[in-house]
């Protein structure tokens, strides 16, 4: 059983990872709309290819999650294939 401290622990993390995801997704955004007017350098495309798997690997995620009990199965999913988690959630999982 997880106690107190460990729970706030794991929500902290994930909202961290949460917040990376978001400010990776917006600057994939701004790469993406860059794009058009300019070519891109080696760096910002590979950010770009890199935030497009995160952003493919979110859609089974949420296909889950609208199931009947979708939060139950999205836990179970996650423990599954741990590596269909963006990237933001993997580095963090990697270091425990």
């Amino acid at each position: 059983m997880l106690t107190i401290e460990e729970i706030k622990a794991l929500l902290h993390h994930y909202k961290t990872s949460f917040i990376q995801e978001y400010k990776e997704t917006i600057e994939w955004f701004f790469l993406i709309k860059k794009s058009f007017k300019q070519e891109l350098n080696l760096e910002e495309k590979q950010k770009v290819k890199e935030q497009t798997i995160d952003i493919l690997k979110v859609i089974p995620a949420f296909l889950i999650f609208m199931l009947p009990a979708g939060t139950l199965w999205l836990f179970l999913f996650f423990k599954l294939f741990p590596t269909l988690l963006p990237s933001s959630f993997q580095k963090k999982n990697n270091n425990n």
